[in-house]
């Protein structure tokens, strides 16, 4: 789904540098924006995005945040999502908002860093591409996809035309579940489909109309579901885990919300109702995995937050349902953070960190050759070290298995805001592991011009590898020569692993 809000104020970290007009600015400025611009998330070098998308993309909002009235005065109307940005007083006086201003538009530079990426060749043998076969009446968009290898099925989640599709792993339909919302995650339980809700569909919304069930797919009946949460803004995660060992599971939920949000843990009582414990109340909580990271007996959780501030958090469980937080990583706000998944890389039994950024709907909607995918490495002490960073225009989702299933971790990685103006863009990816800390990158096939949102490995057809399903979704921001190729795009795809090949 879209995550990031189109309100966010977005900002970027150095890597380029320039100076434009003729304004020189002074220590003092420098303070002032790194005072008021990384209170409360990482300060962003104004390096990093034009001068141009600065001055009449962020900067207003950047002056809305900041509650100066000058400013407020010269934007727009303001929508109900933005009229809830302005504080209840100023943050910063006219003179310090000029100070601010004049220091970012004085370094920034006139356009970034040429975008193009290099051509990567193509992965041959590995996967056999097949297309799934969806029967819906518009055009397909896939907003959560999974495997279920017990199963053999994928389940397609097709957030425009209601409908969840079950799909055999020849790509025909085995059940299809209609009058459906958007859906944003499923997980895997005993008693049938975890499934997450964001709302009536993935657009931006004040509606707290979010909402968590289990659907049991065995019955073909309009009531098969059991509701579980309900009133929950904008979430993109619903995780079940027993965290305190008394062998009822909790669930963990990731609100993403929009100005508002919330990261929690429910605790199920007696009589079948959940209990919050909210652990956050910050926005753009995205996704959650629990693991026992102190290595003390008790499972703990870690969460990726986008948004404005961006971060990887470490909720160390301290028993007794107490947990206390502590920050692992940050990312600048212009990085538009869309995923992690914990693997071990190098084979050091310490879990490494893979992670996406180029969630680009906001306000700096141009290419940025920081998003991609990047592996950070654990350290004895517990710090991170990057190893490993391949530019992906818009990269949306990473996944780590052994694919080619010579005894380490390689990584499949798509991307949503990709560059399509490209003949051949990188928006999927096969990254192999060749050890040592080095990885090859190459393209996967795809089918014409696929908008990938979601990615989904395990192995479905039951031959002991990792297969591959892939959703698009090309409803929303995109450029609009490829609206034409994307109505009769693939909806859903699957890369069958062979490398576990039948005897003959």
């Amino acid at each position: 789904m879209i995550l990031q809000s189109t309100i966010l104020i977005v900002f970027s970290v150095a890597v380029l540098a320039g100076c434009t007009g003729e304004y020189q600015p002074t220590a003092a400025d420098e303070e002032l924006a790194k005072t008021h611009c990384g209170s409360c998330h990482q300060y962003a070098d104004p390096a990093l995005l034009p001068r141009a998308v600065w001055e009449k993309e962020v900067l207003p909002y950047m002056a809305l945040r900041m509650g100066v009235q000058s400013e407020i005065e010269k934007l727009d109307s303001l929508n109900s999502l933005e009229k809830g940005l302005k504080p209840p007083r100023p943050q910063v006086t006219e003179e310090e908002w000029e100070s601010i201003k004049n220091y970012y538009l004085a370094l920034a530079p006139q356009q970034l860093e040429d975008p193009k990426l290099p051509a990567l060749q193509p992965q041959r043998g590995l996967f056999e591409l097949r297309r799934a076969q969806l029967f819906s009446q518009q055009m397909a968009n896939i907003s959560c996809i999974k495997i279920d290898p017990e199963k053999s099925l994928v389940y397609a989640c097709d957030d425009v035309n209601g409908e969840i599709w079950a799909l055999k792993p020849d790509g025909f339909p085995e059940n299809r579940f209609n009058n459906q919302l958007a859906v944003s995650d499923i997980n895997l339980t005993k008693q049938g489909l975890l499934v997450t809700y964001i709302g009536k569909d993935v657009r931006l919304t004040t509606s707290k109309n979010g909402f968590s069930q289990v659907v049991n797919t065995a019955q073909n009946v309009q009531n098969n579901a059991s509701l579980l949460l309900t009133g929950l803004y904008r979430p993109t995660q619903t995780l079940p885990a027993d965290l305190n060992g008394d062998g009822i599971e909790e669930l963990v939920t990731c609100e993403f919300g929009v100005v508002e949000g919330a990261f929690s843990i429910w605790h199920r009582e007696p009589d079948g109702t959940y209990r919050q414990q909210v652990l956050s109340t910050t926005p753009g909580a995205l996704r959650a995995q629990v693991t026992d990271w102190d290595q003390d007996g008790k499972p703990d959780l870690l969460v990726l937050f986008a948004q404005g501030d961006e971060r990887l958090v470490w909720y160390r469980n301290k028993g007794n349902h107490r947990y206390e937080e502590k920050v692992l990583m940050r990312f600048p706000p212009v990085y538009g953070s869309s995923y992690f998944e914990l693997t071990d890389l190098n084979g050091d039994k310490r879990p490494d960190v893979i992670y996406t950024c180029g969630d680009n709907a906001d306000y700096s909607q141009v290419l940025k050759l920081y998003h991609g995918v990047y592996a950070f490495e654990q350290q004895p002490d517990g710090s991170f070290t990057q190893k490993f960073h391949l530019p992906i225009h818009g990269a949306y989702k990473v996944v780590a298995r052994d694919f080619d299933r010579d005894g380490d971790q390689d990584m499949v990685a798509i991307a949503y805001f990709g560059n399509y103006a490209s003949k051949a863009p990188n928006d999927l990816v096969y990254i192999e592991n060749l050890g040592g800390g080095q990885f090859a990158p190459r393209l996967l096939p795809g089918v014409g011009r696929g908008r990938w949102m979601c990615l989904d490995a395990a192995d479905l057809d039951g031959d002991g590898d990792e297969d591959i399903a892939l959703g698009s979704h090309p409803l929303g921001l995109m450029p609009g020569g490829f609206r034409a190729d994307w109505a009769n795009g693939p909806g859903v795809i699957y890369l069958i692993n062979q490398a576990i090949r039948p005897v003959q």
